[in-house]
């Protein structure tokens, strides 16, 4: 504290002129309230469509850009081009693979990383044809620098390997398809 604040603390003086600052500053409030401030009218009777086309969004300080459209923007349909798409991994579907008389079961991805058929070079990996026991190793997903197992919850024989060795995965994809 400066000394000249020090001597105004002492005598009161600074005390003083806070109640009285804020005194001002909840009168002029009041009166804000009180009177709504005006609005101007349209000139010639025209309308005010203010339609915003494009927003951007703060969420947890991290900026987002939303593009709106309308069913018409003065006659401009408006479509932006968004640039920012990442690939999306390539989930082979082919119903065709189903061989007569027989159920199809999933082994799915219980969490989300990379997909690996092997862990090292020495194992043999997973192909179309292979049969799986039940807790038999069919991949590894790499997440967070750790290599966890994928096994097999039933027995049956390959018909599908859904990834590729190093595709991203998310949290419930279909990895193997067997029947």
């Amino acid at each position: 504290m400066h000394p000249e604040q020090y001597r105004a603390y002492k005598s009161g003086a600074a005390k003083k002129a806070f109640e009285e600052d804020l005194a001002k500053r909840k009168a002029a409030a009041q009166v804000e309230k009180t009177q709504p401030s005006p609005v101007e009218a349209p000139a010639n009777g025209a309308t005010n469509n203010f339609q915003p086309r494009q927003l951007v969004i703060n969420v947890d300080n991290e900026e987002y850009r939303v593009y709106i459209s309308y069913p018409e923007n003065d006659g401009i349909p408006f479509h932006p081009v968004n640039k920012d798409v990442p690939p999306q991994p390539k989930v082979v579907d082919s119903p065709s693979a189903v061989l007569p008389g027989g159920k199809v079961k999933e082994v799915i991805s219980p969490l989300e990383g990379k997909f690996y058929l092997t862990k090292d070079s020495s194992e043999t990996p997973l192909k179309v044809g292979s049969e799986v026991k039940i807790g038999e190793v069919i991949g590894y997903i790499e997440s967070m620098k750790t290599y966890n197992a994928v096994s097999a919850e039933e027995s049956g024989k390959v018909i599908e390997i859904c990834f590729s060795n190093g595709d991203s995965v998310e949290e419930d994809d279909i990895l193997v398809k067997l029947q």
